[in-house]
């Protein structure tokens, strides 16, 4: 797919809310698509917990239970499974890998110190076999994602309060109040933060620059992932009746898309590739049942139907591989669905 320049893309979308061609679309809602032909099939990676980032070399990354109660990050790759430790060993640290590149660097977070519960986090980098701390000016932190180039995505704490932060080469850039989830080759972070009633809005920051994504009818949101073409995805909170219904959000190009349900409940994207496939999770009531869904080409798949575990898909690389978790022999084991 061929990726809009750099320099063009907050400009595009700035341009078409403030000229008022914003297009909401609405999504089909409580529709799943017919059955599909192709049924994943179920990698167990060995270990209970998830996978929670993927990348087309092969590699999976997540946290397993490789200690009784104790969460590691891990690492994956052709069949070989790799517990990363912690940052400062200690008998109750833990810790989550969150993302992983082609060149097999892993990022995530690791408890420091002993604490009950350990709450000191720490954002690391793992590659080469060794686990580094990045040194940053906050506290409380984590690392959400890492492209390619080796620019990391995350968030820390400053006297209390969440701030997004890009770092690169060991070059540390505060973006300001707010959670930062993801990253693309272009160096664009998307996440959210606090708005002018204090609510979260969904949000991309870009070379010093920060662009708010358009809500439509909601009133918050969040922006959970975005592609090499600038799909960004998320979701987005509206009040209705008494209760508020999340509902997942594609915005592209200047066009807000409202991805739909399956039943009824909210939904959410998690994940986004460079083919345009979104996944993610709706749910019948509140997300008391989850269920697992593929948006692609404007149309919505429950993924049980193409046997993905309820609630089991999380990220979603170029290939079309999943990531999550199965329950298996009676455990919530991290899985690839292939």
């Amino acid at each position: 797919m061929s990726a809009w320049t750099t320099a063009s893309w907050a400009g595009r979308l700035m341009a078409a809310t403030a000229a008022g061609s914003l297009v909401v679309a609405a999504g089909p809602a409580g529709q799943a698509a017919p059955r599909a032909a192709r049924q994943y099939r179920v990698t167990d990676l060995g270990v209970t917990g998830q996978v929670l980032g993927l990348a087309d070399a092969g590699y999976a990354a997540g946290s397993g239970e490789f200690t009784p109660g104790l969460l590691h990050p891990f690492l994956w790759l052709h069949g070989r499974l790799r517990d990363l430790g912690e940052l400062t060993p200690t008998d109750d640290g833990r810790g989550e890998a969150t993302d992983v590149n082609n060149r097999g660097q892993v990022v995530g977070y690791s408890t420091v110190g002993r604490k009950s519960p350990p709450v000191d986090r720490r954002a690391f980098l793992w590659q080469d076999g060794r686990m580094t701390a990045l040194d940053l000016p906050g506290t409380d932190a984590r690392a959400d994602a890492v492209n390619d180039r080796g620019q990391i995505a995350g968030t820390y704490t400053v006297q209390g309060v969440n701030h997004a932060f890009l770092w690169w080469h060991g070059v540390v850039t505060d973006l300001g109040r707010g959670d930062a989830a993801g990253i693309d080759e272009w160096g664009r972070v998307v996440g959210a933060r606090p708005g002018r009633q204090g609510t979260p809005v969904p949000c991309v920051w870009y070379r010093g620059h920060v662009t708010d994504l358009p809500l439509g009818p909601a009133t918050s949101g969040r922006a959970t992932a975005v592609n090499d073409s600038g799909w960004v995805v998320g979701d987005v909170m509206s009040e209705g009746d008494g209760e508020v219904v999340e509902s997942a959000y594609l915005w592209r190009g200047g066009t807000v898309t409202d991805l739909g349900r399956i039943g009824v409940g909210g939904s959410t994207a998690t994940g986004v590739n460079d083919r345009g496939q979104i996944i993610g999770v709706t749910g019948l009531t509140n997300f008391s049942d989850p269920i697992p869904f593929l948006w692609q080409r404007g149309r919505m798949t429950d993924l049980r139907d193409r046997g993905v575990a309820q609630g089991g898909a999380r990220t979603i690389d170029d290939h079309g591989w999943l990531g999550g978790s199965a329950t298996i022999g009676g455990e919530s084991r991290a899985v690839l669905y292939r």
